[in-house]
């Protein structure tokens, strides 16, 4: 790919080599037929018939999503589907609905017994289908949705007149087929990763149930080798050390201080460890009275206000705990004892109990209190912790790889597009 630096032509900033001539700009209407629905309203569903696919259907992503939909009668599909039939590699267009503005293309051939209440976009001979799908999902098409969107009624909507007058700068049909192939294989890669992702996930979810006691047994349903006694029942207080942060004063705050201040804002059910990218900042130099609340590696936070009882690991160093955030330091194998949260069970049980008005509250006593059944064997609680790690592990290097994916292909429809 080449960087055009010194752009004075409507050109885009990257392009793959070998092309230089200028892109022909024009409105979509004069480069597709643009067919539209034949209902003015939703209707009436049955149980079984013709799929009907709608904007809820088209993903953010740039997907087809089959998972949920509706169906109507075939007879009703055959009334109003004569002008819009679907063929292999239309363009599919959401113009209603929070999740307007986005695009995808139909992967099926033959009458697949389908029909959108979306706009569908055939492409001719100027104008390939991935290319135009991706710009419609790039940032030049997303803005010029949301200048033409108006709120029928509380719901966005985007006119198909509007749709046709949208203005598309595409080059010879050869770079728009390798623009494409480009995001096309990106998209491929992004999918991987997440499945993947997703499958761990999955994994987790199904061995956390499996190797932890469920529903009063004391012994899991599958354990390591060498280990048959029964666990026994044990409190908080019993395994860690339980305590909590300091009250700051805001007035103590300083953006380029050295230490973040944590709070129940930065332990999130979707982040493994404590979220270091949101939070005030505190020097704590010349304050012999905060070192006690400066956090240590893998050191277990609990939320107390709010939506009680998420956990998170510390996994960094020079952070400091606030008030109302519950502080556990293992006396045993602390990564055990942090997959013995991701149960469920301490965070449903937290949530049960939990007092208070609009913000519900949970005490330093209510979390040491809480009790569960756990290995009497040090080393059978380490090789819990050691599996469930590993997994964690191989979790977050597959959602870097995702998040670093799905930044590429943000900057490069960025700058791929003019």
């Amino acid at each position: 790919m080449e960087s055009n630096m010194a752009k004075k032509t409507n050109i885009p900033d990257i392009r793959f080599k070998g092309f230089s001539e200028e892109w022909k700009e024009d409105i979509l209407s004069n480069l597709t037929d643009i067919l539209r629905c034949g209902i003015a309203a939703t209707p009436k569903y049955v149980s079984e018939g013709v799929i009907f696919l709608s904007s809820q259907n088209v993903t953010s992503l740039g997907k087809l999503s089959m998972h949920k939909y509706n169906y109507i009668t075939k007879e009703y599909y055959e009334k109003i589907s004569k002008n819009s039939k679907l063929l292999k590699g239309d363009v599919l267009y959401s113009r209603v609905g929070a999740g307007y503005g986005n695009a995808t293309i139909f992967p099926f051939s033959g009458d697949y017994g389908v029909y959108v209440s979306l706009t569908h976009i055939r492409t001719n001979e100027l104008l390939q289908n991935t290319f135009l799908k991706f710009f419609l999902n790039s940032p030049l098409g997303k803005s010029q949705a949301d200048n033409g969107v108006f709120q029928g009624g509380g719901v966005p909507n985007l006119n198909v007149k509007i749709v046709e007058r949208f203005k598309i700068s595409y080059p010879l049909k050869s770079e728009q087929t390798k623009i494409g192939n480009y995001f096309k294989n990106l998209d491929q890669l992004i999918t991987q990763h997440q499945q993947k992702y997703d499958k761990l996930l999955t994994i987790k979810k199904a061995m956390l149930k499996k190797m932890f006691p469920q529903n009063g047994a004391t012994v899991p349903e599958i354990r390591f080798k060498g280990f048959t006694e029964d666990w026994e029942e044990r409190t908080l207080a019993d395994v860690a050390e339980i305590s909590t942060g300091y009250p700051f004063d805001s007035n103590c705050f300083n953006d380029n201080g050295d230490f973040l201040v944590i709070t129940n804002g930065n332990i999130q059910n979707d982040f493994y460890s404590v979220d270091n990218s949101i939070g005030n900042r505190i020097d704590i130099e010349n304050n012999a009275k905060l070192i006690e609340y400066v956090l240590n590696i893998n050191d277990i936070l609990v939320t107390m206000d709010g939506t009680v009882g998420r956990t998170a690991k510390v996994l960094e160093q020079k952070q400091i705990l606030a008030q109302r955030v519950g502080r556990l330091t293992a006396k045993l194998d602390a990564e055990f004892l942090y997959q013995f949260f991701n149960t469920g069970k301490f965070f449903k049980k937290m949530s049960l109990i939990s007092h208070g008005g609009t913000i519900k509250h949970i005490s330093l006593t209510e979390i040491g209190d809480y009790k569960d059944f756990m290995p009497k064997s040090i080393e059978e609680q380490k090789k819990i912790g050691r599996y469930f790690a590993y997994i964690d592990t191989i979790t977050i290097l597959h959602q870097s790889k995702l998040e670093k994916l799905k930044n590429i292909k943000k900057a490069f429809l960025d700058k791929m597009f003019v």
